[in-house]
Parts: structure tokens; sequence; C-alpha cells
């Protein structure tokens, strides 16, 4: 009984000897296929977990590689614009330049209104310029027209305003470290908006912002709501009939000039 079982224990060790030494043989086979000295943590417990981080570390620095790259390519788009948009202006400059210094009749007043109103068909539709499926001055708003011209010379900004912090898109360029990477259209364009007479159903808050009045289809009562579409809180005894006019930025100046040109 004990020759078995000394028996039978040689033989279970020499198997386990056996396996072992397949196991060793199998790992040495993967590290010369692969050139790796870890193919699995068992190999080297301290080691793969060092890999593992390392390879961690190496996937973020391509994506933020990537999201640099991005960037750097929306950001250069921007700047081209920019300098298309100078281009423009400053032939709008100086064609107001010359109406200012000559004697223009009215045929060439108009002429020149024309020129004008080209130029700020063209601003809009710079403004309204997109980036991968993206509008670049939109704000946050990428997905909506940041510009529309009304049938009355309005120029319209659509997108996040740029006092609403909110307008602001980021990339992580580094572990913990976000870029701002757009800006908004009202800061670079600004917009414009005509006056409005009394009795027109738009009035004015104490701080100078436009109030719509409306009336809700279900309870016929009157509505006054912010142009956008935020609920004004506020007493209606408060507000101001009517709105004086906008004009902001270049898309205002380019505005007012035309106006001038056809009086």
């Amino acid at each position: 009984m004990v020759n078995r079982i000394s028996t039978s224990g040689r033989y279970s060790q020499l198997v386990a000897d056996m396996q072992k030494q397949l196991s060793n043989y199998n790992r040495l086979t993967q590290q010369l296929a692969s050139g790796s000295k870890i193919n699995a943590i068992t190999d080297d417990p301290i080691g793969a977990v060092n890999i593992l981080n390392t390879n961690r570390q190496l996937g973020q620095i391509d994506i933020f590689t990537q999201n640099v790259e991005m960037s750097m390519k929306e950001l250069s788009t921007l700047d081209d614009l920019m300098d298309l948009a100078t281009g423009y202006l400053s032939t709008a400059w100086d064609k107001a330049v010359q109406a200012n210094n000559q004697t223009y009749g009215k045929s060439s007043l108009e002429a020149l209104k024309v020129e004008i109103d080209e130029i700020t068909k063209t601003m809009v539709d710079l403004a309204n310029t997109e980036y991968n499926d993206n509008y670049i001055f939109g704000g946050a708003n990428t997905k909506i027209l940041p510009y529309e011209q009304a049938e009355n010379g309005d120029i319209i900004y659509n997108g996040t305003p740029y006092d609403n912090k909110d307008y602001i898109r980021q990339t992580e360029v580094a572990d913990g470290v976000f870029e701002v990477i757009n800006t908004t259209g009202d800061k670079v364009f600004g917009y414009y908006k005509s006056a409005v007479e009394p009795g027109n159903g738009v009035y004015t808050d104490a701080n100078g912002k436009r109030v719509i009045e409306s009336t809700d289809a279900q309870t016929g009562q009157k509505v006054y709501k912010y142009e956008n579409g935020v609920e004004y809180t506020g007493d209606v005894a408060d507000l101001t009939d009517g709105a004086e006019e906008e004009a902001v930025g270049v898309m205002g100046a380019l505005r007012k000039l035309s106006n001038s040109l056809g009086t």
C-alpha cells in the first residue's frame, strides 16, 4: 500500500513537472514569436502592470495629439476666414471714404449701396462657415445656422451669445488640460436690428433687451418673452414700447452704411 502511494506520488510529481516544463516551453515559444518577454500578467505581474499603464498613457497621448491637430485645423480655418473678412471690410471702408469725399449723384450712391449690400451678404456667408459639419461661429449651437438676414435688412444672430459662457467648446490637449477652440459670431461679426416703432408688439426692458409680445393660443392671454425664448418675468408696466436701432460690430456698421446710402 505504501509502495502504491509512493509510486502514485512520484507519477503525479512527474506529470506536474512535465506540465510545468510544457508551460515554460509554450511561454518561451510565445516570447520568441512576439518578441516580447511578457505575454500574460502571470509572466511578470509587476512588469505587466507597468506595461498596461504605459500603454494607457500612450493611448491618451494619441488622443491628445488628435485633439490638438483637429483644433489647429479648425483655428487655421478661422484665421483664414478672418483674413477674408478683413479684406471685404477694407473694401467697404474704401467705398465709404469715397462716398464721403466725392460728390456722388443718386445713381452712383445707389450703385455703391448695391456693392455694400453684396459685401454684407458675403460677410453673412463667411459667418455661416462650417468645419467638420459644425458651424464655427455658432458658439455651442454648432448645428444651427448662426446668421440669417431678414427681409427688412436685419442681421440676426442665432448662436450662443458671447455673454453666455455656455458658448465655450473645449478640447483636452493634455491630462486635465483643456483649451477653448471657438468663439461666437456676435463677438466677431456683431449683428444689426432695425428700430421698431411703438405699437408693434416689441418692447425694451430696463437692460435694453428686446421683449416680444405674443398671444397664448390656449389661454388667449398676452405672453412676453425675450428674443431667445426665455419668458420675461418682470412687470409689464416697466417695459418701454418699441425698440431702438441696434448696430453692433461689423454687421452693424455695414447695415448703417447701407442705410445712409439709401437716404
